[in-house]
């Protein structure tokens, strides 16, 4: 869409005054009530290492930045949960009915290198923290499931009452002779006052414990207002997709799936891995869920699959209940992953975007499919459209979060490369 930014995409590179090359990412998106796109993800701002900021940036419709908006544009945090090291990082944002603008990630904690804390944040239209938001603007908190290590909130959602949902993971203890502390799905409620939800789970967090190390990636709230979160499952070989549903309490939805949680193995017929990377919740309560599968032979396969509300796959989806989208180059051994995923609501079409191979590199790849799971070819060449170089580098563009505005355009973000060598 060349009235955006004049081309149809634009770059932003955080480097301050006098400072380097800046590393940059954009994990999520959305738009406001006016028609303003939302990003978040984290920067350097030009700094060496690994210290970054969560940073928010808005711009107009036609792909200007919002000057009402923080600095040019954007508003940067850093040091939430106390963190010497000060490395923030913002995974998923939404806007509330009066559009405060709400974000959900992690932040390093005090004395505790590679340790990091729950974090979200609260912002007013203007980019100023929210002082009514926990009396600071944003929420922090350390071992959910009681293992002292990393917590993160990696999707965000606001239930019909205005409360939000945020899944991630957090660590187990560390057992003997242990050298990684295993993952738990967790799913955190936090009232609009900026604390925890103590009616929900136990005192505002559900932890979804199972015998393997899990990852929770996506989260939604059905029309029956049940919490349906996806990601990925542990099965000490391998890895599966894997859907949970929980009731408005927290707790496991035991007619949905087997004990409140559906699996998926070997959508691509490699025998490995399987994750679930994003998810979306369509006008009949069946849940997409995007991601990827080892394809036989190497690399691996973007997928997209469909449940029921019954937690079982819809097999009118594709024939099999799911889709499988290889490289749209057919090179062999090619890594195609899928990171985000929408529907849109009046035809039902289906957009998921992430990585495939372009010419030379990863490009950053949109597909769109029809409600049956059909590839859309009326939709870029063959259902597929490809960017490389956004930001000139000839290196791995890559696509992680989509939104659809109200007139159906495509807003997608992620990372480019620049010839500098940064991102």
């Amino acid at each position: 869409d060349t009235t955006f930014a004049g081309q149809g995409f634009l770059t932003r590179d955080e480097r301050g005054a006098g400072t380097s090359a800046s590393t940059d990412y954009l994990y999520g998106v959305t738009t406001d009530a006016r028609g303003r796109i939302l990003a978040v993800g984290e920067s350097g701002l030009g700094r060496p290492g690994l210290d970054r900021d969560m940073v928010i940036l808005r711009f107009l419709e036609d792909g200007a930045p919002d000057p009402t908006f923080g600095l040019n544009g954007r508003v940067t945090h850093a040091g939430a949960a106390g963190g010497s090291g000060d490395w923030d990082k913002g995974e998923a944002i939404v806007v509330d009915a009066i559009g405060r603008i709400i974000v959900s990630g992690r932040s390093y904690n005090l004395g505790s290198p590679g340790n990091a804390d729950l974090t979200v944040w609260r912002y007013l239209d203007n980019g100023t923290l929210d002082a009514s938001f926990n009396g600071q603007g944003f929420l922090v908190q350390d071992s959910a499931a009681g293992g002292n290590g990393w917590d993160n909130g990696q999707a965000l959602v606001l239930d019909a009452l205005g409360r939000i949902l945020v899944a991630g993971f957090s660590s187990l203890p560390l057992q003997a002779g242990q050298a990684l502390r295993d993952r738990q799905v967790a799913v955190w409620r936090i009232l609009e006052t900026g604390t925890f939800d103590p009616s929900f789970g136990t005192q505002g967090v559900a932890i979804l414990g199972s015998t393997t190390s899990d990852e929770a990636f996506g989260v939604a709230v059905d029309s029956r207002g049940g919490i349906l979160v996806a990601g990925e499952i542990d099965g000490g070989t391998n890895q599966d997709v894997a859907l949970w549903r929980l009731d408005e309490a927290g707790a496991l939805d035991l007619a949905f799936g087997i004990n409140g949680r559906a699996t998926h193995h070997n959508a691509a017929g490699g025998g490995g891995a399987d994750a679930g990377f994003a998810l979306a919740v369509d006008m009949q309560d069946r849940a997409l869920v995007a991601g990827r599968s080892v394809v036989n032979g190497g690399g691996t396969a973007m997928v997209v699959w469909r449940f029921g509300t019954s937690g079982t796959l819809d097999l009118s989806f594709a024939g099999q209940g799911f889709a499988l989208l290889d490289d749209p180059g057919a090179a062999v051994g090619a890594t195609d992953t899928a990171y985000g995923i929408a529907v849109e609501p009046l035809s039902g079409s289906i957009v998921v975007v992430g990585n495939a191979p372009g010419a030379t590199n990863l490009d950053a790849t949109v597909w769109q499919l029809l409600p049956d799971g059909a590839t859309d070819t009326s939709f870029g060449t063959q259902g597929v459209f490809q960017h490389d170089s956004a930001a000139g580098g000839q290196r791995t563009d890559q696509a992680r979060a989509v939104t659809i505005d109200a007139t159906g355009r495509v807003i997608v973000v992620g990372t480019s490369w620049s010839a500098a060598g940064d991102t």
